[in-house]
């Protein structure tokens, strides 16, 4: 019967490894840094001025990451929104 030696080392660059990963892989990876090691989502590349702005680009970050889910009400009322501040 074969035996296997459970503490085998690998040695691979990072890249390459995410290289072989799939879309969905390399997704559920950065979603798990994010939450399992508070990393932030994106890093922000203008100044924000208050905790009240930080929430806002969380809140529009999530709506894009999930935009595929939101019903059509919602959508709706997003879309209500955009054109009411510019959005054509």
């Amino acid at each position: 019967m074969p035996t296997f030696n459970e503490n085998v080392d690998v040695d691979i660059e990072p890249h390459e490894y995410l290289e072989k990963c799939t879309d969905r892989e390399l997704k559920e990876l950065y979603n798990s840094l994010v939450e399992d090691y508070d990393m932030e989502r994106e890093q922000e590349t203008e100044d924000v001025r208050s905790e009240g702005q930080r929430n806002f680009n969380r809140y529009l970050n999530t709506l894009k990451e999930n935009w595929i889910s939101i019903i059509k009400e919602d959508a709706q009322i997003i879309e209500v929104l955009g054109k009411k501040y510019g959005a054509v």
